[in-house]
C-alpha cells in the first residue's frame, strides 16, 4: 500500500490534477472488467470463438472501448515526453530512458510502448511509471474486495482458512514469510485474487507445480 499512500500524499499535495484524474479513470475500467461475474466469457473462455455470442453479449464491444480510452490517455503521456526530449526540457526518469532506447528491437511497438509508460503532471515535474500508482491504487483494493466477496459467499471455506491458521500461527503471534509453506488453504485463497480472469485459472493445474 506504500504506492496508494504515496499517491494520496502527492495528490494533496498537488490538488486538482488532471492527469492522475484520467489515471484513475483507466483504473475504474480495469476494476468493471476485475469484477468476477462480469462477463460470461472469463467463465466459458470458447464463447469468444463464437461470432454469434458477440450479438448477445457486449464483452467485446466493452473491451474495444476501454481500450480506445485507455490508449488515449496513454498516448498523451508518451507524446508529451517525446516532445519533451526533442526540445532538450525531458528531466532524467525511466520515461526518458525507455524512449530514448531501442525498444523496437525488443518487438515493442509504439502501442506497447505507450502502455509500459507515462508520465503525469509536467507542471510539478513529476515523473513516474504508470505501474507505481496503478499497483498501489486500486488493484489491492479490488483483491481484497473479491477476496471478501467469495469468503462470505463460502463459509466452509472461511471456516478452513481460520482451523488453518489457528493451527499454525495460533493467537499469540503474526504469520510470517516461513509459515507460507504450512498454510497450502491460505496461499490457494490468494492466488486465485491475482488473475485477471479468475474463473478461468482457477482450477487444480493452476496450483500444481507451484510450490
Amino acid at each position: 500500500m506504500y504506492t496508494n499512500s504515496l499517491l494520496i500524499i502527492l495528490t494533496t499535495f498537488i490538488g486538482d490534477c488532471e492527469e492522475i484524474r484520467k489515471i484513475y479513470s483507466v483504473l475504474e475500467r480495469f476494476s468493471d472488467v476485475r469484477r468476477p461475474g462480469a462477463y460470461l466469457v472469463d467463465t466459458f473462455p470458447e464463447l469468444a470463438s463464437f461470432p454469434l455470442f458477440d450479438l448477445i453479449s457486449p464483452w467485446r464491444r466493452v473491451g474495444n472501448e476501454y481500450h480506445r480510452k485507455d490508449y488515449e490517455i496513454y498516448k498523451e503521456f508518451w507524446d508529451y515526453m517525446v516532445k519533451e526530449i526533442k526540445e532538450g526540457k525531458a528531466q532524467h526518469s525511466f520515461g526518458k530512458e525507455f524512449v530514448q532506447s531501442d525498444y523496437k528491437a525488443l518487438g515493442i511497438d509504439d502501442v506497447q510502448a505507450a502502455y509500459i509508460w507515462y508520465n503525469f503532471h509536467p507542471e510539478h515535474q513529476l515523473i513516474s511509471s504508470g505501474a507505481m500508482i496503478e499497483a498501489g491504487s486500486e488493484t489491492t483494493s479490488a483483491m481484497l474486495n473479491n477476496a471478501l466477496i467469495g469468503l462470505l459467499s463460502n463459509p466452509a471455506a472461511m471456516d478452513a482458512a481460520h482451523e488453518e491458521l489457528d493451527r499454525v500461527i495460533g493467537d499469540e503471534r503474526t504469520p510470517t514469510f516461513d509459515d507460507e509453506k504450512d498454510l497450502p488453504y491460505m496461499r490457494a485463497i490468494i492466488k486465485v485474487q491475482s488473475p485477471i480472469s479468475l474463473p478461468e485459472l482457477m482450477s487444480r493445474k493452476f496450483f500444481d507445480g507451484d510450490p
